[in-house]
């Protein structure tokens, strides 16, 4: 398999994880950050760790047993290392999201901020003027990829083409996605 056709592969793959994970709700992003970065649940919690020990168990101060003594630094560090503890951890990832969510620190990202950089938006609509479908281009030159409503991402560079499928729901948040978006314009 030449090269060219491995590197589309790969980046439709990608695009379609980023996808389901967004349309499955395991997309998450600092409140502060304004970029397109964003982070599954374990790893936004560890990001929201680094930045700040104290403001983390804070957030999920509401999840412990007892209160926690922020003087000691051992306790917050043992809290920390719990939660971290894959295998021993007394807390669950949606959890701690949740209540991170809750104190500011983390927001969901959503199919509004994936397509917020998208480089062309084309509409399937009946004579009605009524939503049928949407294609959104996401990267184009080389290669291009193109995102559509019925499911499909796909993807072509010199003549190579590569279409790979998304999961129903990442299929039903792209299709959710233009509907609004039709509905703004027109």
């Amino acid at each position: 398999m030449d090269n060219t056709k491995v590197q589309l592969e790969n980046q439709c793959e990608s695009i379609k994880k980023e996808l389901e994970a967004i349309a499955d709700g395991e997309a998450w992003r600092l409140s502060d950050d304004d970029s397109d970065n964003f982070y599954s649940a374990e790893a936004i919690i560890i990001e929201v760790i680094n930045k700040g020990k104290k403001e983390f168990v804070e957030a999920i101060e509401s999840l412990l047993e007892s209160p926690i003594d922020y003087s000691d630094e051992d306790a917050v560090q043992a809290v920390i290392n719990n939660v971290l503890s894959k295998d021993e951890s007394d807390f669950y990832e949606e959890d701690i999201c949740e209540a991170l969510e809750d104190a500011g620190l983390i927001e969901k990202f959503t199919m509004y901020d994936y397509f917020s950089d998208n480089y062309r938006v084309e509409y399937v609509v009946g004579g009605d003027k009524d939503f049928r479908g949407v294609e959104i281009t996401v990267a184009c030159g080389g290669p291009a990829i193109h995102i559509n409503s019925d499911g499909t991402i796909k993807g072509r560079w010199w003549g190579t083409n590569v279409d790979t499928y998304m999961s129903k729901s990442a299929e039903d948040a792209v299709y959710d996605w233009g509907n609004e978006a039709w509905d703004c314009i027109k």
